[in-house]
């Protein structure tokens, strides 16, 4: 009696068991991973169960963005795929910007980083201290080192650079070098300025309903005007609807709209009676066909999926037919049946999964680097040198189906012609060598006073930052004042520097400063005093 009881409950156990591993068997998964520096897309967030080869997309988390891989995983056997091939950078900011008479010092400019403003000796910061770098770019505004006591800069107002002389009113290169937002229709612009110095980058998109042509991303070169060219927005329309033995209920073919579709008599609807035009410019669901019963007609359309040829010219196919597709250019394989088949008039759906080709790094730039878009088929990649170094070459290279396009380009320092020499002068740091970028030199004047930029130095457009200086033998006008007389500062010329004291004769006396000095434009500063009569000092005074 024991034993049977024990073999009872043995085989009830079993039974148990069985149902179990039934019921955890049925392909079923819970919630998809979690991965550092990835979020799940929105669509996804509420739902706990998914059904066995259905698929989910990630996103880069905030201050992320998306550098190579693919962001979608499967459900395979209650087991979510592993996401090893999306790769997620943090966001760089570049520059934080340029300061006059100061700095800033970083330390990084990716998202987290801060960058802090530092002012030379005898200036005084007017703003925020520090900037750090967010999802959408550098926090804040630049701020301004201004000399005590005085007003800082009106916003959007710029100052020299600290060694640089004052502007010459000729000399309009800068602002002829300088970019205008372009005016395009139905574009949206990623910030708003007014005027772009040379290497600043801009990136747009376009309205719903409009499509880019041409790179989303634009930069200002230094001769003025915006490479690669200008993009357009032009309307998403979809392929124009011609369809055998079909009545069309809407015949446009703009973005959002949606057409009816049914079959003249003696014909079967096969697909989808309803379809819209979508944003990539194709109808969906795919366009149906109007066929007789048992055949299949026109091939279904898929993204980045075709047919392959021996199939195009064929426009019926009898019932169990196999298609086999294949991926476009730039798509690759990434597993599924590349086959479909003709069932009772409908083509069963293509389980084939095309995702697009990596081509990783467009490589190394001495002295420079490459700001990417992401590292996969229609991906551009934009050189950038380093300060004191100029690109030659193509500046954007673009990830095709064998690889990235052009030739990598070279960042060359930035060469100054040699110093003029100046007579009467002599140059400090002379040097018969190439002259780079940041070089600074010094002029002294062996005579006479010295007029224009004492200092020079090569800037980043490969020109002295100043025309030479001159050096000039002035002196002012011998000083006399009348009913009065010199006491201090007696010599026969006076220089740039010199100062004479005067004082009145008896019964007059000196109107303001009884001090003057030889200014450097060869007049006296401040002006020579006067001597007036007594009476007339005391009844100013008396006023």
């Amino acid at each position: 009696m024991a034993r049977a009881l024990w073999a009872s409950a043995l085989l009830l156990l079993l039974l148990l068991s069985a149902q179990l591993v039934a019921s955890q068997g049925s392909g079923k998964c819970g919630r998809p991973l979690s991965y550092p520096g990835k979020r799940l897309d929105n669509n996804y967030e509420q739902q706990s169960e998914f059904a066995d080869g259905q698929k989910v997309a990630y996103r880069c988390a905030v201050g992320y963005r998306q550098t190579g891989g693919s962001r979608v995983t499967y459900c395979r056997n209650g087991q979510w795929e592993p996401l090893h091939s999306m790769m997620c950078s943090r966001k760089v900011c570049g520059s934080a910007g340029e300061i006059t008479n100061g700095r800033f010092d970083h330390d990084g400019n990716a998202f987290g980083d801060k960058a802090y403003a530092k002012c030379d000796k005898g200036f005084v910061l007017q703003g925020e201290s520090v900037r750090e770098c967010l999802d959408s770019g550098w926090s804040g505004t630049i701020p301004s080192c201004v000399e005590p006591g005085s007003s800082p800069p009106l916003p959007g107002s710029s100052l020299p650079l600290s060694r640089s002389p004052s502007p010459d009113p000729s000399n309009t290169e800068v602002a002829a070098s300088a970019c205008k937002p372009p005016k395009m229709k139905n574009a949206v612009f990623n910030e708003t300025k007014a005027v772009y110095k040379p290497g600043e980058s801009l990136s747009l998109s376009c309205n719903v309903g409009f499509q880019l042509m041409g790179n989303g991303s634009i930069k200002c070169q230094p001769a003025g005007g915006w490479t690669p060219g200008l993009p357009k927005c032009v309307v998403i329309k979809c392929p124009e609807l011609k369809i055998p033995h079909a009545r069309v209920l809407g015949r446009r073919v703009r973005f959002n709209t949606t057409v009816k579709i049914t079959c003249e008599d003696g014909f079967q609807l096969k697909g989808a009676g309803r379809i819209i035009c979508a944003a990539n410019s194709s109808w969906s669901p795919a366009v149906p066909s109007c066929g007789t019963a048992g055949q299949c007609d026109q091939l279904p359309h898929y993204p980045n999926a075709l047919p392959r040829d021996q199939y195009l010219s064929l426009q019926q196919h009898e019932s169990g037919a196999d298609v086999r597709y294949r991926c476009t250019y730039g798509y690759r394989w990434a597993g599924g049946s590349p086959s479909i088949r003709c069932v009772n008039g409908s083509w069963t759906p293509l389980e084939m999964r095309c995702e697009k080709k990596i081509c990783g790094s467009a490589g190394e730039i001495q002295n420079g680097r490459f700001r990417y878009t992401g590292v996969s088929f229609g991906d551009s990649a934009t050189a950038e040198c380093n300060e004191g170094y100029q690109l030659f070459g193509t500046g954007v290279r673009h990830c095709r189906g064998e690889g990235w396009d052009g030739r990598m380009p070279v960042c060359e320092v930035i060469q100054c012609p040699k110093p003029q020499e100046v007579p009467g002068a002599e140059m400090s740091e002379p040097t018969e060598e190439s002259i780079q970028y940041q070089h600074v030199v010094s002029y002294r004047c062996l005579s006479g006073t010295l007029i224009g930029a004492r200092d020079i130095y090569c800037t980043e457009r490969g020109t002295w930052s100043a025309p030479p200086p001159q050096c000039r033998d002035i002196s002012c006008p011998f000083p006399t004042v009348r009913y009065g007389s010199r006491v201090f500062g007696f010599r026969s010329s006076y220089k740039p520097g010199h100062s004479v004291t005067f004082t009145c004769n008896p019964g007059w006396k000196i109107r303001d400063s009884d001090s003057a000095t030889c200014g450097k434009n060869g007049s006296w500063i401040p002006e020579l005093p006067k001597c007036v009569p007594m009476a007339a000092a005391q009844r100013r005074s008396a006023k």
